[in-house]
């Protein structure tokens, strides 16, 4: 049987960005906090412009789609990073919300996959994806025909 797309996964660009900034921010503040201050000249950039730049990049560069055989995914701004999960060894789509993701109303998919050494890393992470109930719904109908 030939592979199908069933169909590509929308995210919400605009809360992605916002999602990729301030989740990195966060990180900076915390670095610049537990350096004393040594890395507060990233975190400027970061604010000044890279930052909006690099969410905003990511947010629209960022595809996942679902076919009859796999979850692919691709991330990435200065490097490209491509994932196809087969079907077959996805054992659970996450709906998780952290913090930030939380504070902006938004919602991620973690792919969990049998054969990950019993970790709890998702092998996959789709974020600020629309209709998430539906996607989880549609990826186990497919993964169980």
């Amino acid at each position: 049987m030939n592979e199908q797309l069933i169909r590509k996964i929308r995210i919400d660009p605009s809360s992605a960005a916002r999602f990729f900034f301030w989740s990195n921010f966060c990180l900076h503040g915390l670095i610049t906090l537990l350096t004393f201050g040594i890395w507060s000249p990233v975190l400027l950039v970061w604010c000044l412009g890279l930052g909006q730049w690099y969410s905003a990049t990511r947010a629209r560069t960022f595809e996942a789609e679902l076919t009859n055989k796999r979850i692919k995914i691709a991330d990435g701004v200065f490097v490209r990073k491509i994932k196809s999960i087969p079907l077959d060894r996805v054992t659970d789509l996450v709906q998780n919300q952290g913090i930030v993701e939380r504070a902006l109303g938004i919602w991620s998919l973690h792919v969990q996959t049998a054969g990950a050494g019993g970790a709890s890393v998702a092998e996959g992470i789709i974020f600020a994806v629309l209709q998430p109930e539906k996607i989880r719904e549609e990826v186990m109908a497919a993964r169980n025909d």
